[in-house]
């Protein structure tokens, strides 16, 4: 008992275990190649360990042709080793097992390959370091593609771990918010969607958090730290910049001028800024700036984009997907509106809810606290609004005919959450700090739980699949 106490003093300990608990069996459970455009940005970690860092879109990539094969095997109803297929991204075989077995019966024959393409050509080579790390580790001991992606899985929890685990270091105040938004289902959920939202996530969290402790440390002490804190914000400001385009990463580049108090450091301050903006044009014009094809209606779909945020604010509880993007089913139909309701109370809870006295240790004055406060909230409303209008306007599968949006997953507006989490504005409500932990603990767990179940539901895949078969 008395250990268990103190695992749940540190917010870094409950964070870290319950996210590689839970991420651990929804990694498990989720069938390969099942999470949102997995496939691509597999194809992309592979390209970019041949050192292909810039692909132009629809552009190919060499694969070994056990890639197609694998998929063939998870996709078909009856696996046949050895078969290359051509496959149905949203189709799965009934017979798990034999999928399963059928995949990892393949050698991976990195000599034999072909030209296969992606649609994640946009995403910075950046994005993809633990994922390349996973695949050098399986080239080096020939392991089949599944493991490979399995690995994958692994090595983007680890670092998604680690980058909060970091920030929640960093962090004076709000460490237990950081960790109960790190916790919710969707960012949880990213671990089988090895793209660029794990990255944002993590970045954003080390880029505010060495921008919040900069405000909690006496000017001796923010000089000795300086080199340091500047160098983190560097290196995070870049790599949130990076994942897809400039959206939403630029959008948080005004709040580094509240690094240190807004008089202190302003050239460093003016470098810095122009280090990420400039890296991140770069990027941009490297990939080209049409990231996104836009359908002739653009202009005109602009004006059904409040009728689309509102439907996605309610995705999850009508729909029988269950915070997944139509890929749902079986028993899932009844459990939506319960545990979005609950992650809605405690996203709530993060925002509104102080559980200490947040200000009492600041080094800056009340007006750039509060000014910091009302930038943060205006920041976090143009990260919604771009992010939605960028991903209502392109044209993808997630548009009807009529181009009204019927759902997009809430992963959008997750690095505003992230970022509103940690900054230091007055709070509605306070309460105490054992209330607020529990809320985290109790709360995350629940709803990661309930995740976890209708996963297996969903999918059937894994150790577990055969008991609801």
């Amino acid at each position: 008992m008395s250990s268990m106490r103190r695992i749940t003093l540190s917010p870094v300990l409950v964070f870290s275990i319950i996210a590689l608990f839970f991420g651990t069996l929804i990694i498990f459970l989720t069938p390969p190649f099942a999470g949102g455009d997995e496939e691509a940005h597999f194809v992309r970690a592979y390209g970019i360990s041949r050192g292909q860092l810039v692909v132009e879109r629809y552009g190919e990539l060499e694969l070994p042709q056990s890639y197609r094969k694998t998929i063939g095997c998870i996709q078909t109803s009856t696996p046949i080793p050895g078969k290359i297929y051509t496959y149905d991204s949203t189709g799965y075989g009934k017979d798990k097992t034999g999928a399963l077995s059928c995949a990892l019966s393949l050698p991976l024959d990195r000599p034999n390959s072909e030209g296969v393409y992606t649609t994640a050509s946009s995403y910075s080579p950046t994005t993809y370091i633990p994922q390349v790390i996973a695949i050098w580790v399986g080239k080096l001991f020939n392991l089949p593609i599944v493991v490979m992606l399995y690995l994958m899985r692994i090595f983007v929890m680890i670092a998604y771990v680690a980058m909060i685990a970091f920030a929640i270091r960093l962090l004076p105040i709000r460490k237990w918010a950081l960790a109960g938004v790190a916790l919710l289902p969707y960012s949880i959920l990213h671990f089988t969607n090895p793209g660029g939202d794990y990255m944002l996530y993590g970045s954003i969290s080390i880029f505010v958090a060495t921008i919040v402790k900069s405000l909690y440390l006496s000017p001796s002490q923010l000089r000795k730290k300086n080199k340091q804190l500047i160098f983190i914000t560097l290196a995070a400001g870049v790599m949130m910049i990076l994942p897809k385009g400039l959206i939403p990463g630029v959008l948080f580049l005004p709040l580094i001028f509240f690094y240190g108090g807004r008089k202190q450091f302003v050239w460093q301050k003016i470098i810095v800024a122009s280090i990420i903006a400039v890296v991140g044009l770069l990027w941009q014009k490297a990939v080209g700036g049409d990231v996104m094809e836009q359908p002739e209606s653009a202009s005109s779909s602009v004006f059904t984009l409040p009728l689309a945020f509102l439907k996605t604010m309610f995705y999850g509880w009508t729909s029988f997907d269950f915070f997944y993007n139509g890929s749902g089913g079986g028993g899932a139909a009844a459990v939506p509106s319960v545990i979005v309701t609950l992650v809605n109370m405690m996203i709530a809870m993060y925002l509104m809810v102080g559980y200490a006295k947040d200000t009492s240790m600041i080094k800056v004055n009340e007006i750039q606290r509060k000014l910091l406060g009302w930038v943060g909230i205006l920041v976090a409303a143009g990260v919604v609004g771009a992010s939605f209008a960028a991903i209502h306007i392109a044209a993808s599968y997630l548009q009807s005919g009529d181009n009204i949006i019927k759902g997009v997953q809430i992963r959008y507006f997750y690095p505003a959450l992230f970022m509103l989490a940690m900054i230091p504005f007055a709070r509605v409500f306070v309460t105490k700090e054992s209330v607020f932990k529990k809320v985290v603990i109790i709360g995350s767990c629940i709803s990661l739980a309930t995740t976890v179940f209708v996963t297996l539901l969903n999918y059937q895949w894994g150790p577990f699949g055969g008991l609801f078969g």
